[in-house]
């Protein structure tokens, strides 16, 4: 169910909503936590996913979907194991089996677990109180095949579970599925499947659990892991410009992480970038008070600069996706006449194949002589690989065609690939590098009267000074550009712009 859904583009809550269940009910049933769900809800669930209701409710109504045991790490630790209890265990079986969950399919030690499932000076009959305990979490829980297992390897004890028996791993998982994602240029699939390993997380790692298990190096590794989702999350949010949908669960994240600047400042970014100002100038606040209490120091320079520029309802550049319309139009317009396939698969929404298409393109251009066409497939290339996410494959085509572009004395085109490349570089926090170029880009619109590239550029510049927190100058360009841009809003009076308005 789970891949159907995936395959589809949708997440939890939209599919929930589809077939009409809650959002909890849903998870409940792709966990495998619901031993026999309702047959209403599988009807509703196949006739969502377009599935045959027979085979479908046949599938899920088998006894054997969800009766084996999970273990659950992410937060309290907690095993579903149907009608059997684990109540009554003592704090060392419960201590004995977080400690094999975090470190899953790997050998721990008899002497690891001695120092992290007894508090004090381990009784001398530990070895023996140690073979007791795993042997109970043997009967209790693992007494069928779909359960994880328990081995004994001659050095140790080792945890054997797969994705769907332990939800760290199902995490990990669904990480590199959202890593998979987004390098085949799927954004939407990969905001989704992070989202949903995020979603896997109901608290601080094996929480409640006492002793020093919530220190050991599997437990902190796991947690950065949790926050380098969440910085995932935020930057293909940020990418697609609607931050609102990922700003509830970085917060989350970043509550469990107090004192995590870097990710605080994104969270930040991402309620500002989704209108919420107030509560992003909270979260500095907050952050602050944090630090100066309990270290001693103050946020540092990127915080401070963010801050001030939510202040001044100056919020730093604009996300990639917000800008695909103009960053499309222009370089289609400067594209014209070249490359029609690629330009083709860019405009169905295939990035990947507008990307390789192009490139193969640029080849054949430049194998034939054409230096001009093989420029302006790389043009289009570096546009789809910046609507992807893949601003490194997006930078060097936008700089190679710019070069290639200017030895050919096609000044005007080399000004929008210029453009595009500080766009590119704005977001790798390399704008400062591109204002010689712009400067030169934004002569060459003026000379050539194009009004829509001198708004482009005019706008690129001021996100550049604002990245650096020069207020004036970002202030003075955006004035500039906001003039042009209301030329191009007016009614159009004889030849005075290069671009027709349905461009913009």
């Amino acid at each position: 169910m789970r891949r159907r859904r995936t395959d589809l583009g949708w997440g939890q809550g939209a599919l929930a909503a589809r077939a009409g269940i809650s959002l909890r009910a849903l998870r409940d049933i792709e966990a495998g936590r619901v031993a026999r769900p309702r047959t209403a809800s599988v009807r509703r669930l196949a006739d969502a996913l377009d599935l045959p209701v027979s085979e479908f409710v046949d599938i899920m109504s088998d006894p054997g979907i969800g009766a084996g045991v999970r273990i659950e790490a992410l937060g309290p630790l907690i095993v579903r194991s149907g009608e059997r209890s684990t109540d009554s265990w003592s704090p060392q079986i419960h201590a004995l089996l977080a400690l094999l969950a975090l470190l899953a399919n790997r050998v721990v030690s008899l002497d690891e677990i001695v120092e992290y499932v007894w508090e004090d000076e381990p009784p001398a009959t530990y070895r023996s109180i140690l073979q007791t305990h795993v042997t109970r979490l043997r009967r209790t829980l693992f007494d069928d095949r779909s359960a994880p297992r328990i081995r004994w390897s001659g050095a140790g004890y080792v945890l054997e579970a797969d994705a769907t028996q332990l939800d760290v791993l199902s995490f990990d998982e669904r990480v590199a599925a959202a890593r998979a994602r987004r390098e085949a240029g799927d954004p939407a699939g990969a905001e989704a499947e992070i989202g949903e390993a995020l979603d896997l997380w109901r608290g601080p790692v094996v929480d409640g659990i006492s002793g020093r298990l919530a220190h050991h190096p599997a437990a902190v590794s796991i947690s950065r892991r949790r926050v380098g989702a969440a910085q995932i999350l935020a930057e293909l949010a940020i990418a697609g410009g609607h931050e609102d949908h990922a700003a509830e669960r970085l917060r989350v994240v970043a509550h469990a992480e107090p004192l995590d600047e870097p990710l605080h400042i994104l969270l930040m970014r991402t309620l500002a970038g989704a209108g919420r100002r107030a509560d992003a100038i909270a979260v500095f606040a907050d952050l602050r008070a944090r630090l100066v209490d309990q270290l001693g120091i103050e946020p540092g320079p990127d915080a401070h600069r963010l801050y001030g520029q939510i202040l001044a309802e100056e919020v730093p550049a604009q996300a990639p996706g917000r800008r695909a319309a103009p960053i499309r139009a222009a370089l289609q317009y400067a594209a014209a006449g070249h490359h029609t396939r690629g330009q083709e698969l860019l405009g169905a929404g295939d990035l990947v194949g507008a990307v390789r298409e192009c490139e193969r393109s640029a080849v054949l251009y430049g194998t034939s002589g054409d230096s001009s066409s093989a420029a302006m497939a790389l043009v289009t290339a570096g546009m789809a690989a910046h609507m992807a996410g893949r601003f490194d494959i997006a930078d060097g085509h936008f700089e190679h065609a710019m070069t290639e572009l200017e030895k050919l004395g096609e000044a005007w085109r080399a000004a929008y690939a210029a453009r595009a490349l500080a766009v590119t570089r704005l977001l790798e926090g390399r704008g400062g590098e591109m204002r010689a170029r712009l400067l030169e880009a934004l002569s060459v619109c003026e000379a050539r009267g194009d009004v829509f590239g001198q708004a482009l550029v005019l706008d690129t510049l001021s996100d550049i000074a604002n990245g650096e927190g020069d207020t004036w100058s970002a202030r003075s360009w955006k004035d500039q550009a906001n003039r042009w841009w209301a030329v191009l809003s007016a009614p159009p009076v004889g030849e005075q712009r290069s671009v027709p308005l349905q461009a913009v």
